[in-house]
């Protein structure tokens, strides 16, 4: 969706911009993806991968997710068609994506995203590159300043 979103329409339209390229994503054949994590191989349409609970601004997406937990939260929606589009974005709305049968969630600590066709991969609002793609926690801490909680 980032990768169609044009940068011009995005300046006019913010958020909005982000549902008409998700329209007409919709109305093409979606990618299968596969996802490799804990022994197992699981198969979608759209795959997400955080490390804290929230993607997008206010939206909790990863209910279980602790950024000091050692672990990637990961979920995978199985379908992509319109209505499928519409339903999950409702589900994430109010907080009921995780119950939806096309839904699953887990986590680990290495996924690795693949598919038969070229599928951008996305990280923090920016295509950085297309799948086969390897999501591990880095040994590195990131030192963050702050200021004091008030």
């Amino acid at each position: 969706i980032v990768q169609e979103t044009d940068g011009e329409f995005r300046k006019n339209f913010g958020p909005l911009s982000y549902l008409v390229a998700a329209t007409q994503i919709a109305a093409r054949k979606p990618p299968m993806l596969t996802v490799e994590a804990n022994g197992k191989q699981r198969k979608g349409s759209f795959v997400l991968v955080g490390n804290g609970r929230y993607y997008g601004g206010p939206f909790v997406i990863f209910n279980n997710a602790k950024v000091d937990d050692g672990k990637l939260d990961v979920l995978i929606f199985k379908n992509l068609g319109y209505l499928d589009i519409v339903r999950y974005l409702s589900g994430i709305a109010f907080g009921t994506h995780l119950d939806m049968h096309d839904v699953e969630y887990f986590q680990t600590r290495k996924a690795v995203v693949k598919s038969a066709g070229q599928v951008p991969v996305e990280v923090d609002g920016e295509v950085i590159s297309t799948v086969p793609v390897t999501f591990h926690l880095s040994r590195h801490k990131l030192k963050v300043l702050a200021p004091p909680a008030v």
